[in-house]
């Protein structure tokens, strides 16, 4: 004999086996929320004193022209002819990835989420301060994690914590020569970048054109 159940309690049962399922989901599944603006911004202030205790010329949020756009770029140094370029990550838990991989992962508190390699993010930062310096000056790019997330598997090479950071640039404070061509790049620099205010709508452009990574 075949029971007919009313449509009422049809519903309700697969919105019971819905509610069984979602609950049986491990923690993988759950997404961690991307890191607020406000942290972001906590890590670069930190960021930005390590830099101002170096006594090196420094510029930060510095927005530069590109054919697609604007990119933005959090911290740009100089020691002698040396530029160093940095992009701040502010993340807690634990991140995986490696130098080559296009995604890393971040894991906290039981969830997780895939994040755009920021050493390739960097990248293109270190395209748009070659095209404002030319040729003269050598470029460093790093990224540093001014938060307390930990790399189980190592750090990748070109990221830095706050401290190595801060003695990363000691060493270059103590170390760099007078150099014409880095005054001559940094001063082309300086005339090539601008503000939130004056390029914040070309990198919003450039932002949507690589699909906001």
């Amino acid at each position: 004999m075949i029971l007919s159940i009313p449509t009422e309690s049809r519903l309700a049962l697969a919105f019971v086996l819905l509610v069984v399922l979602a609950g049986a989901a491990t923690p993988w599944s759950r997404r961690p929320p991307r890191p607020s603006p406000e942290a972001g911004r906590a890590g670069e202030r930190r960021v930005q004193a390590v830099v101002g205790r170096s006594g090196l010329p420094a510029m930060h949020d510095v927005y530069l022209r590109t054919d697609s756009g604007a990119t933005q770029i959090d911290h740009i140094v100089r020691a002698g002819r040396t530029i160093f370029i940095l992009e701040t990550k502010h993340f807690g838990g634990t991140c995986y990835g490696r130098a080559y991989e296009r995604t890393w992962t971040h894991v906290n508190r039981g969830a997780k989420r895939r994040f755009y390699n920021p050493l390739l993010q960097n990248d293109g930062h270190v395209a748009a301060v070659r095209r404002a310096v030319g040729w003269g000056c050598r470029l460093r790019p790093y990224v540093v994690f001014s938060g307390f997330a930990a790399f189980p598997s190592g750090m990748p090479e070109g990221v830095l914590g706050l401290g190595e950071l801060d003695d990363l640039l000691s060493r270059a404070s103590r170390s760099r020569l007078p150099s014409l061509l880095g005054v001559l790049g940094w001063r082309k620099l300086e005339r090539r970048a601008e503000t939130a205010e004056t390029a914040g709508n070309a990198h919003r452009r450039s932002l949507a054109r690589a699909g906001a990574r």
